[in-house]
């Protein structure tokens, strides 16, 4: 549970309180209403606030268990995270305040423990790259008009991107996935195979045009209405019922070993490839597909496939 704190400015550090065991950590900024997560240590900058001109231009700036600095020749902030000298957990945990001045920040994590991140600020964070950083958490404090998000290969179980209203591409394959949440209706593209996911509450993004979500453990997938689609794979999952109504614009759809009982995709006339094998299917159903050019179906008995005005037909197995 979140729990609500403030903290007013005071002339000197040394009275810091300790709140059930978090370490709070104060910025060259005052962090008045800010949000803090339980059990989460919060990073504060050791300098007074009124030295934050001087330190506009410091290439790099340390902190107590990260460091940030920024390539002035390609406008790149890069925030290391690094062993604290009193962490006995197992987890490094860090409040992230970003200025405006951040539109591009890549994380790596240097120290021997996973990472809590906490992002704050940074109106103008364009772009957030944090790939195979042990992360076990990711929180945004604050609503944010970032772009694109890759976090892959990393320790996520949940990740909650409410306050990502404007999120175009998201990339957060290979986790430990159960919930996502989404909360932008100008994505693009999202690539979370490789999760625990059993369900995608994505109803809000209709402009998706592509959709990775194989090697999960969804059970139903209802994409009616996503006019916008183009490739799809969702293959390696539980499903047994998989809605493409109006889905008139999709080009290749992937969605082997599942348990879809019946699949219509008749008159998707933009439609090249299906990949359906191993998916227990009975009926299949791609007439007046006429650009359809590979139909791969074996691997489920007793299909029975309509392919009447499917004229560009080159290979088909079932």
């Amino acid at each position: 549970m979140n729990q609500k704190k403030s903290t007013k400015n005071t002339k000197s550090t040394k009275n810091t309180k300790l709140i059930k065991n978090t370490k709070l950590i104060k910025n060259t900024e005052s962090t008045k209403n800010t949000k803090l997560i339980k059990n989460t240590k919060l990073i504060k900058n050791t300098e007074s606030t009124k030295n934050t001109e001087s330190t506009k231009n410091t290439e790099s700036t340390k902190y107590d268990n990260y460091s940030l600095s920024k390539n002035e020749n390609e406008n790149i902030h890069l925030c290391e995270i690094i062993n604290s000298h009193d962490n006995k957990s197992d987890q490094t945990d860090v409040l992230l305040y970003l200025d405006d001045s951040v539109y591009t920040l890549i994380i790596k994590n240097s120290s021997n423990h996973g990472c809590c991140l906490i992002i704050s600020g940074g109106n103008n964070l364009v772009n957030l790259k944090a790939s195979n950083c042990k992360l076990n958490n990711l929180y945004f404090l604050d609503e944010t008009n970032i772009r694109s998000i890759i976090i892959s290969n990393n320790l996520l179980t949940s990740l909650d991107l409410s306050n990502c209203i404007n999120l175009i591409s998201l990339e957060c394959n290979h986790n430990l996935l159960t919930e996502l949440i989404i909360n932008s209706d100008n994505l693009i593209d999202l690539l979370c195979q490789n999760n625990l996911l059993d369900e995608l509450k994505i109803s809000i993004c209709t402009k998706l045009k592509q959709l990775m979500c194989f090697n999960n453990n969804l059970l139903n997938l209802n994409l009616k209405n996503f006019t916008d689609l183009e490739i799809l794979d969702c293959s390696y999952n539980s499903i047994s019922t998989l809605n493409l109504s109006n889905c008139s614009n999709i080009i290749n759809i992937y969605c082997s070993h599942n348990k879809i009982n019946d699949l219509d995709l008749s008159g998707f006339n933009k439609l090249l490839s299906v990949y359906c094998t191993y998916s227990n299917i009975l009926n299949l159903d791609v007439s007046k597909c006429s650009k359809l050019k590979y139909l791969m179906a074996f691997g489920n008995t007793n299909i029975k496939v309509k392919i009447n005005g499917c004229f560009e037909l080159e290979t088909i197995k079932y």
